[in-house]
């Protein structure tokens, strides 16, 4: 509503924000058309030279930003070659019990999707109820992915027990800690590590400046495109809705960039309005993220809430 989307500005333009010209963004816009790069092989790009890879994921029930990370963790390449996924949301001592789900031989679609049904419930951590439609739908998809595979790509949850709320303000550490041992137990060479927003920042107490931390030089983090709060938690566009338009003008929603070396990585950082959350007032987003995957335009994102069966289960 508050990104000056086209769509928005044809029904209700008095209410908009303005909308920023095709000349004001074309230095985006002819970074994109030059640079822009296959979401998966940006990726790999990445994984040649860093172990572990952030993404930032947008606001948790946005739908289409799990379609984006199904398609790349089923790769070939990713399957084979890096097979693990760690994610924030899920309990850490679930892990076990969602293999056990993926390797169980269900009769019929109905029955799969009652037992990932009963394990997201089972599985909750600080939230009580998680009942996002793209949760349910990448656990259901990924466990029938892995179903018959020698070597799955192993989903890691990493958050805490809902039972720890007292331990809220410890919560970015814990996670962190659930991955550093995990890697180190496991030997893992390889990892996606998906966090959401503030969580994803290598500055300040988040999960990723403690991953950075732990593994220097080896840890990369991409923001995926999304809006940004302001203090009031009302979302807005990032740089006045600049970089959305410039990918309106080049015809392209799927794309990934660097931030080095480009005017999107060089724009002050105003994704978080607390400085807390960072360290630093006057950062820069080629500071704060290696790159960005740029997936679907604000008006084709859309949240999903509810899933079969949620209504059967009892808590």
């Amino acid at each position: 509503y508050l990104t000056g989307d086209k769509i928005i500005l044809a029904e209700k333009p008095i209410a908009t924000r303005p909308r920023p010209s095709a000349h004001s963004v074309s230095k985006y816009t002819d970074f994109i058309n030059a640079n822009k790069k296959d979401i998966n092989e940006y990726i790999k790009d990445l994984f040649r030279q860093y172990d572990h890879i952030v993404l930032c994921e947008r606001w948790h029930p946005e739908c289409t930003q799990y379609d984006m990370i199904y398609d790349l963790v089923t790769t070939q390449y990713f399957a084979d070659s890096i097979s693990n996924v760690f994610t924030e949301i899920g309990n850490v001592e679930k892990r076990e019990d969602f293999s056990l789900l993926t390797a169980t031989p269900f009769p019929s679609d109905s029955l799969r999707e009652k037992a990932v049904a009963s394990f997201i419930i089972d599985s909750q951590t600080v939230w009580l109820i998680w009942s996002n439609t793209n949760w349910f739908n990448f656990l259901k998809k990924m466990s029938e992915f892995n179903h018959e595979r020698k070597k799955p790509v192993n989903i890691l949850f990493t958050d805490i027990l809902w039972t720890d709320y007292n331990r809220l303000s410890e919560r970015d550490s814990i996670m962190a800690s659930n991955i550093i041992n995990t890697i180190h137990s496991d030997s893992i060479q390889k990892s996606l590590i998906i966090m959401n927003y503030r969580h994803a920042f290598m500055m300040g107490r988040n999960c990723g400046a403690y991953l950075q931390k732990a593994f220097p030089g080896k840890v990369a983090n991409v923001l995926l495109n999304a809006f940004r709060p302001n203090i009031c938690q009302i979302p807005s566009a990032i740089r006045q809705g600049k970089w959305d338009v410039a990918a309106e003008e080049t015809g392209k929603d799927r794309f990934a960039i660097d931030f080095q070396n480009s005017p999107f990585g060089d724009d002050p950082f105003d994704l978080s309005p607390i400085i807390s959350w960072t360290t630093q007032k006057d950062v820069t987003y080629k500071e704060m993220f290696n790159g960005m995957i740029y997936c679907t335009l604000p008006a084709q994102q859309y949240a999903g809430d509810g899933f079969p069966y949620l209504s059967l289960i009892h808590i």
